[in-house]
């Protein structure tokens, strides 16, 4: 089929993507009835947003919760609960045209001048702005009346001038869907209310990762054993620099663990007998630094799994090895043994460390499900069987410590700047609001979505901010997987699509890199998930018929060709088991898709045929 383009024109988007918006004119209706189930962060995707519609009208978008910059940091620090400015970014995209009213009040943002932000917001609450003039009234009363539930819950929080809330360059449509959150006492069941209210078609959902009314934080350890607070402080920092904190200063660190609410610096106790080292035995071969597997594509044998795990120990994490953001998965030692080519991993507990106060369990509970109970088999049938779980979290539970480096305001942020990293990331890991590292688990209708779809696409944007927050959550890696039952030619097709430029987080990182941190990413995943089971007998029945090789968790890679800026070593990939699947640039920009092609070649993966 010939398709023509009357018109293209660049979007500015943040370093690293490759995206360029087309008349939704351009695309004919979806040639294909597959669901499709697309990970990604806000900005990039969404010049994706009519190419993968005109795909299939079974589209899912699974979402981060972490971001913390722009005006969701304003949210996060007056009212708490998730972060939601990509989860709004993608529903107004997803807006029909016919609708674009909407859209724009939804995409308004108040002017920087803060006198006239709470000028045009005191119209908007009263219904007087003329952004209201073209809205039905029906449908402006119901979406007014949510921005008077989040006015009103931001008086309340006036009453402590901390919790002023910035309005200069706010954004209208997080305080909606705020407002709707605060309302239905559920991220999930806001999103659908937004969903509808906007008529986007039912056959396509937003999944936040997470259905939680906290706020979730990542950190990232760089390899100069640095840590990094903050999604925004990691991908694009304000102004003000973040605190960066290392992990030998760390040790300096040795208070009481209960007097730790009351400290100004980094509080857990640091001992001095653990070693912080990213090149130390354990930092240099455990798991917590899995960008160093020799990946093979030979699988883990039963005989080898159940020899490495006879003393893995359960539920309880040492004290000593809770290192600030650094906490081993598994609290043990980790060694990698490399017999014949294959990476094994085994892991030795240290008895001699004592246990953690109970307070850190009710902190990291608060966080997480436990895992335990009704975790799916990884024999992997056709569907896994996932109970459904109503998360009950009291909203207003927001823990009264804050992190200091979360503290710093990210209101202005620049996603053009790209300063570079002291050091390449080593990993991605969520914390708690005291530091320690934390392991949430993946809703429900992530895994579902996951495990029944045709085609994951590990799509454009912040790998490390944007897409490994959603892999590392437990359940993901064996959702993605959740497919060795089925025929060849039926098995879902896993896309990475490769960002055209380089970005802060990935400055060091060749197309190679890019798919090992998804497949290290979904390998932490599957561990984690099974971190408490009660026999050590568990990992190895859950991974005996599993082949954790690369192209178990990406089956194509779609790049540009010719790449300019990202080595792509295309015999080495293949060589993994990995198609490589070149795509022509954009005529004015080479380091954009050309987006006819870009869909022609998705569409041929995902029917068999590349």
């Amino acid at each position: 089929m010939q398709h023509t383009i009357t018109s293209t024109t660049k979007t500015s988007v943040s370093p690293g993507t490759t995206a360029t918006t087309t008349p939704s004119s351009t695309f004919t209706k979806a040639i294909t009835g597959k669901s499709i189930s697309i990970i990604s962060g806000g900005t990039a995707t969404n010049e994706l947003v009519k190419l993968f519609e005109s795909l299939s009208p079974n589209i899912s978008y699974i979402l981060p919760i972490s971001d913390n910059g722009g005006s969701t940091s304003e949210l996060l620090r007056v009212i708490g609960g998730p972060a939601i400015g990509d989860i709004r970014s993608r529903l107004t995209r997803l807006i029909p045209d016919k609708n674009e009213q909407i859209k724009i009040l939804l995409s308004y943002r108040l002017p920087k001048v803060l006198q006239d932000a709470k000028l045009e917001w005191s119209l908007i609450v009263d219904g007087t702005h003329s952004l209201w003039d073209k809205i039905d009234p029906a449908i402006k009363e119901i979406i007014r009346s949510f921005l008077i539930h989040v006015h009103t819950e931001l008086l309340k929080r006036s009453r402590n001038s901390a919790k002023n809330f910035r309005l200069e360059l706010a954004s209208v449509g997080n305080l909606f869907l705020t407002g709707v959150r605060l309302f239905c006492g559920s991220l999930d069941s806001a999103v659908e209310l937004v969903l509808r209210i906007c008529k986007i078609p039912s056959s396509i959902t937003i999944v936040p990762c997470l259905n939680t009314n906290f706020t979730y934080h990542i950190s990232a350890l760089l390899k100069n054993g640095e840590i990094i607070t903050g999604q925004s402080q990691i991908s694009h920092p304000g102004s003000l620099n973040p605190q960066i904190i290392t992990r030998s200063q760390l040790s300096n660190h040795h208070a009481d663990f209960k007097l730790r609410s009351n400290l100004t610096m980094h509080p857990p106790p640091i001992s001095s007998s653990v070693s912080t080292s990213p090149n130390t035995h354990t930092g240099e071969h455990g798991l917590n630094n899995l960008s160093h597997l020799n990946i093979s594509t030979t699988s883990l044998t039963e005989d080898n799994i159940n020899s490495k795990f006879n003393s893995l120990e359960k539920n309880k994490i040492k004290s000593e090895n809770l290192i600030y953001g650094t906490t081993h998965i598994f609290n043990e030692e980790v060694n990698l043994i490399t017999q014949n080519g294959i990476d094994e991993i085994s892991f030795v507990s240290d008895n001699n460390n004592e246990n953690i106060d109970e307070s850190l369990f009710e902190i990291e509970n608060m966080h997480i499900n436990d895992a335990n109970d009704d975790a799916p088999s990884h024999s992997v049938p056709k569907t896994l069987e996932y109970e459904d779980v109503t998360e009950d979290e009291d909203e207003y539970a927001t823990p009264s410590y804050t992190h200091p480096d979360l503290k710093v305001s990210q209101l202005h942020i620049s996603k053009d700047e790209c300063t570079p990293l002291a050091a390449p990331i080593e990993r991605i890991f969520y914390i708690s609001p005291y530091g320690e590292e934390i392991y949430p688990q993946a809703q429900t209708r992530v895994l579902k979505c996951l495990s029944s779809t045709d085609c994951v696409v590990y799509s454009i944007g912040s790998l490390m901010t944007s897409i490994i927050p959603v892999i590392i959550l437990q359940g993901v890696g064996e959702a993605i997987m959740n497919e060795k039952n089925l025929p060849l030619d039926q098995r879902k097709k896993k896309i990475l699509l490769l960002n055209g430029t380089l970005d802060r987080e990935t400055s060091s990182l060749t197309a190679l890199g890019f798919l090992k941190s998804i497949m290290n990413a979904s390998i932490y995943s599957m561990y984690t998930k099974r971190r408490k089971l009660s026999e050590k007998t568990a990992l190895s029945d859950a991974l005996k018929t599993e082949d954790l090789s690369l192209s178990s968790f990406v089956s194509h890679l779609v790049h540009l060709e010719p790449s300019r800026n990202i080595l792509i070593e295309k015999e080495k990939i293949k060589s993994l088991g990995i198609k490589c699947v070149p795509v022509n640039p954009d005529p004015g920009d080479q380091t954009h898709y050309d987006l006819v092609d870009l869909r022609e070649k998705i569409n041929s993966i995902i029917n068999g045929e590349l």
